[in-house]
């Protein structure tokens, strides 16, 4: 199943629409990752992602995202 996020962020997509990926990472999310990597945690719900520019970091540091 492909959820709306994989949608948002295909390379079809973001081909389309550079605007996706212009807003960076929050400070947060970069330190977020960083810490449920050293706990040992690779699974996360995500609430509220907004564009999804904070949770991209996350996913390309390894984590499993349900939203």
């Amino acid at each position: 199943m492909i959820s709306r996020w994989d949608e948002w962020f295909s390379e079809s997509n973001l081909a389309r629409d550079t605007r996706i990926l212009a807003a960076p990472p929050s400070k947060c999310a970069e330190t977020a990752a960083l810490e449920f990597l050293a706990r040992g945690k690779r699974v996360i719900l995500d609430l509220a992602c907004g564009i999804g520019r904070d949770t991209f970091l996350l996913n390309l540091s390894g984590l499993t995202f349900y939203f």
